[in-house]
């Protein structure tokens, strides 16, 4: 599976987007903002089988910066249509309707694939109630922890429910 092109411009283009939100700031939630990207064989393509012969990790930052945007501004609209083949594109009118679709849609899921035509979202596993029972503490009060994005929202969840 390979990576897309240029990384210079993957990061830059992260970065425009989130120089963006920090510009439009407290603009960003209002009641029917809405902020949405396209992806292509992405944040949701990783977890097809088989796998795409390309992976566009580009989209899987913008995903994880457009869910931290949803949970820093809850009143905005935020969505993520994902195409999971790249050849879905070929009908650009076709797709762009597809994609606005989503974005006015009334689901609350940020994150939506289609394939084929046929729309489907991913929800966590959460582990067995067994195993959260133990008392085997994996961090530590003295330890240092770096937390970084891109995996499915989460991040903001975990650093919400660290002792300060």
């Amino acid at each position: 599976m390979n990576s897309g092109g240029n990384l210079t411009a993957e990061s830059a283009s992260v970065k425009l987007l989130f120089l963006l939100c920090k510009a439009l700031g407290s603009r960003l939630d209002e009641a029917c903002g809405r902020l949405a990207a396209v992806s292509v064989q992405s944040a949701l393509a990783r977890f097809k089988a088989p796998a795409p012969d390309q992976i566009f990790p580009v989209f899987s930052g913008i995903s994880g910066l457009l869910k931290t945007v949803s949970k820093e501004y809850p009143q905005t609209g935020v969505k993520l249509v994902e195409f999971m083949d790249k050849d879905e594109l070929g009908d650009m009118t076709q797709a762009a309707a597809i994609f606005m679709d989503e974005v006015f849609s009334t689901c609350t899921r940020r994150e939506v694939g289609i394939e084929k035509g046929v729309r489907f979202g991913i929800r966590a596993k959460t582990g067995s109630s067994k195993a959260s029972q133990q008392d085997s503490t994996i961090i530590k009060d003295a330890d240092t922890l770096l937390v970084t994005g891109g995996a499915a929202g989460i991040t903001y969840e975990l650093l919400n429910r660290l002792p300060a």
